[in-house]
């Protein structure tokens, strides 16, 4: 018999495989071409002897027909199709990815190893970088981030069954399962970043599979579900360190496999040795080494020091109900802007302003969801909860639900999980953040909310149906991948009418659209043959300065650097932004150069993000 769950087991090994080997590598100064290219070549190998083996047993093409004609199914799938075309017609241009995750990992492989970045912004360094090495042979090999994006897309695709199989193995009933694999990635926060190289949807594939199999590895008392389980949970904890209090609940749910676990002692050894390797631990370790904090905030200089748990759990709460349960498509999220800040207590807004990200503009709704932002979202949210509400009336009526197959207690323990990111963080993007939180929370949702009952509905079915479509609308109006001609369309409708609410549609379209490439109009300045580029900004998109990767390589310039020093190395220009120049240097960049026998070769303004203005870049030549 196939195992169900044999194609997430497949992309757990990838991953496990691929992010050790870049620990290794990186410890024996072998990051390169030639190391990738033999494990792969050997990775490819051993996937086609066990499949050959082993063949998976495919649905019979009338079965999927009538699996695909059905409408969640079916919805699923015109996702599937959406995020592909958006990966494929459009490069990356995820701002965090653009900022700290590439660049990271183009600095490894252009030394052949990780090492500590000299940058002034130390999120380069400090922060979990389990995505970060899956996508290290990709760019090694290809020399491209192009296919990053199918890093995300195979996460979507595995989303649905491993949904499905967690909802059975708690209790849910299959037919309700069956609804929700589909219903569930349909979330903000799964769909849109299909086709993108954001990390939230990768890390909550990581967290369902090791949710799944601990839940197998439970309920059958296998010790290869469970070890199978510890490396998903340290791949889990290796893709984002707010992953980590999730550990809370994953370890009482898999301890009643612990016993036959430990009595395979090579299997327990092996998934122990394998599982650490994967998860936060080594950057953790790194961290404490460099910074003497294994968070690496103290290097961060982070700003983010609540007041008091309750302060901060009140501002996290509002946040992810601001960024779950408002309807996506705000033509007038403006005056919902101004009327929120006019409604907020003076003090409320001096606390927030404080410690906060953002302070109290955190609070602020924008026209359509990003996958920068987005948590779950309006449909998926709603119809959570009005199952809960019909469970709970259903009960007051006298109707039992369904019984769990896990103590009730264990589908509580996720929500007491929540607690520590919400008392600690500061972050404005909680929706998103908490994206590996939300396959957790499902299942006492639904068993305390009588979802067998719930689906046959009028309501629900209406729900869901709307929830799939709006998604859809959405993925196709995206901003960073439009599937539409959104400059040509907006473009016609300014020459007809010249409101504000198209000007901002007009101006965020055409951000991101040359956001991949951003500093593309500086390159004209900068010499084809220059081997180093030096590089004086904050948290913007050095990615596009890597571009052509492999023609230069970034380094960023300190003020403690000394430029005859580096101009030796091969360092023969420098792009800087004059705002954050004067600020670090303490002096203006044309004295600078003058003092540095340089010359500046151009300057131009480039506008980074759509919600600030643009800034003012340089470049210095010699």
């Amino acid at each position: 018999m196939s195992d169900p769950l044999r194609l997430p087991k497949l992309w757990l090994a990838w991953n496990a495989v691929v992010v050790s080997s870049g620990w290794l590598l990186s410890l024996a100064g072998a990051l390169n071409h030639a190391s990738w290219l033999i494990l792969g070549i050997a990775g490819l190998a051993l996937s086609g002897w066990t499949f050959w083996h082993n063949p998976i047993r495919w649905p019979k093409p009338a079965a999927l027909k009538r699996r695909w004609k059905r409408w969640p199914a079916l919805g699923f799938l015109l996702l599937v199709v959406a995020g592909a075309v958006g990966g494929l017609l459009y490069e990356p241009n995820n701002i965090d990815a653009l900022a700290y995750r590439t660049p990271r990992v183009l600095h490894w492989i252009a030394e052949g190893r990780w090492h500590w970045i000299p940058a002034p912004y130390q999120r380069l360094n400090t922060r979990a970088c389990g995505f970060e090495w899956t996508t290290v042979p990709l760019l090694t090999l290809f020399k491209s981030d192009r296919p990053l994006f199918l890093l995300s897309l195979t996460s979507f695709c595995l989303l649905p069954g491993l949904v499905f199989s967690s909802l059975r193995q708690a209790g849910v009933s299959g037919r309700a399962s069956a609804v929700w694999m589909w219903l569930f990635p349909t979330g903000y926060c799964f769909a849109l970043q299909a086709g993108s190289i954001g990390n939230d949807l990768y890390g909550a594939t990581l967290s369902t599979s090791a949710l799944c199999l601990a839940l197998v590895a439970r309920r059958k008392a296998d010790p290869a579900s469970a070890a199978w389980s510890l490396v998903a949970a340290g791949l889990m904890t290796g893709a984002k360190s707010s992953n980590l209090p999730l550990l809370l609940p994953w370890l009482f749910l898999i301890w009643p496999a612990a016993g036959p676990w430990i009595r395979r002692p090579a299997l327990a050894t092996a998934s122990i040795l394998v599982g650490l390797a994967c998860s936060l631990g080594p950057i953790s370790g790194l961290n404490l080494r460099h910074t003497g904090d294994w968070t690496g905030l103290r290097a961060e200089d982070a700003w983010i020091r609540p007041p008091g748990p309750v302060a901060c759990a009140i501002h996290n709460l509002g946040l992810l109900a601001t960024q779950n349960l408002l309807p996506p498509i705000l033509p007038g999220a403006g005056k919902l802007n101004a009327a929120v800040e006019r409604a907020l207590p003076e003090a409320w807004k001096t606390l927030v302003d404080g410690f906060a990200e953002n302070g109290r503009a955190a609070y602020a709704v924008r026209e359509l969801p990003g996958e920068e932002h987005a948590g779950l979202g309006f449909g998926i949210s709603w119809l959570a909860l009005g199952t809960l509400v019909w469970g709970i009336r259903q009960r007051l009526a006298g109707h039992p639900g369904a019984k769990p197959q896990v103590p009730a207690w264990l589908l509580l323990l996720p929500w007491i999980a929540l607690g520590p990111y919400l008392v600690k963080s500061g972050i404005t993007t909680a929706g998103r953040i908490l994206a590996p939180y939300y396959p957790w929370l499902l299942p006492g949702l639904l068993i305390f909310g009588a979802a067998d009952t719930a689906i046959r509905t009028r309501w629900f079915r209406t729900g869901a149906a709307l929830a799939t479509a709006l998604t859809l609308v959405l993925v196709v109006l995206l901003p960073t991948r439009p599937l539409w001609p959104a400059q040509t369309i907006l473009t016609a409708l300014r020459q007809r009418s010249g409101s504000q609410a198209l000007d901002r549609a007009s101006t965020v379209y055409e951000v991101y659209a040359r956001r991949a490439d951003v500093f593309a109009p500086l390159k004209q300045w900068i010499p084809v043959d220059s081997p180093w580029i030096g590089f004086v900004t904050v948290n913007d998109a050095e990615t596009s300065l890597w571009k052509p990767i492999g023609s230069h390589r970034v380094r960023h310039l300190l003020a403690t650097d000394r430029i005859d020093g580096l101009r030796a190395q091969g360092l023969r220009c420098v792009v800087a932004s004059t705002e954050d120049f004067a600020a670090r240097f303490r002096q203006p960049l044309e004295e600078w150069a003058r003092a540095n026998g340089g010359r500046i070769a151009g300057r131009t303004s480039i506008r980074l993000l759509a919600r600030e203005p643009a800034r003012e870049y340089v470049v210095v030549v010699w």
